[in-house]
């Protein structure tokens, strides 16, 4: 399926290397497809698809796969690792916040970790007895201390803490029951290993998209001080006895049938 629409967003992951994070991720989408019940012949819409983590796992079930991301650069790399599968996945460039696609589309719209979308438009676009999935960060734990630290050090307003509406059971239970016959919540964690805390802060401080764009802003001094406080977060949350790294990333798994 051809590009939809150039999305007026700046794309910072043109900058980065995404993977770092993709591959911690993997897990969380292969339970997100599991517990969507992802069969083979299905059509499946992945929203916020990034580089292709939930598309993927999706396909390998056999189902039908449209990812859609606002990213050209994560379209295209995740296109290159489809084609390292053969996995027939249309990649769509657009909104998530305005699916380019019609009602009862799908049977099954799927979202990992996207920042920009609507269970409005998912619900929408998905059939009757069809399901949408959702796996969010809680804000909890390591990561969501992590982006609490950059926005820390992001010029403007405080946000306040972390914590993404779509990982909160309340929210999550009270925006879906209106759309939704039945709506099932789990929380789980995503282990991410690594050998000591140095490698994994001078991985993270190295390929982070999100911290590219921030180091680029400061000034060294600055950015010095961004890094120890990381060197600090790290051990605070590693799970790990052994000198090496263990983070427990809480997220959100959320599974609801459409009447």
């Amino acid at each position: 399926m051809a590009d939809q629409a150039e999305p007026d967003v700046t794309d910072f992951f043109a900058t980065g290397d995404y993977s770092f994070w993709s591959r911690i991720l993997e897990p969380a989408s292969q339970a997100l497809v599991e517990a969507a019940r992802v069969a083979a012949g299905g059509r499946v819409l992945d929203v916020a698809a990034g580089d292709g983590n939930t598309a993927l796992a999706a396909s390998r079930r056999g189902a039908i796969v449209t990812a859609l991301d606002p990213s050209r650069a994560q379209i295209e790399r995740g296109r290159r690792r489809a084609g390292m599968e053969s996995g027939p996945i249309a990649w769509v460039l657009a909104d998530g916040r305005r699916l380019p696609f019609a009602d009862s589309s799908f049977d099954r719209c799927l979202d990992s970790f996207g920042e920009e979308m609507t269970v409005v438009e998912m619900f929408r676009v998905v059939r009757s007895r069809g399901v949408v999935g959702i796996a969010q960060w809680t804000g909890e734990g390591f990561f969501g201390a992590y982006v609490e630290l950059i926005r820390s050090f992001t010029p403007g307003p405080d946000r306040g803490r972390y914590r993404p509406d779509l990982g909160q059971e309340d929210f999550v239970r009270a925006s879906l029951a209106p759309f939704a016959e039945s709506i099932g919540v789990q929380r789980r964690a995503i282990p991410a290993r690594f050998t000591t805390g140095a490698s994994f802060c001078d991985e993270l401080l190295r390929r982070d998209p999100y911290v590219r764009p921030l180091h680029a802003a400061m000034v060294s001094e600055r950015w010095d001080d961004f890094s120890e406080e990381l060197r600090r977060l790290v051990p605070f949350w590693n799970a790990a006895d052994d000198g090496s790294v263990l983070l427990e990333l809480t997220y959100q798994l959320t599974v609801a049938t459409k009447p």
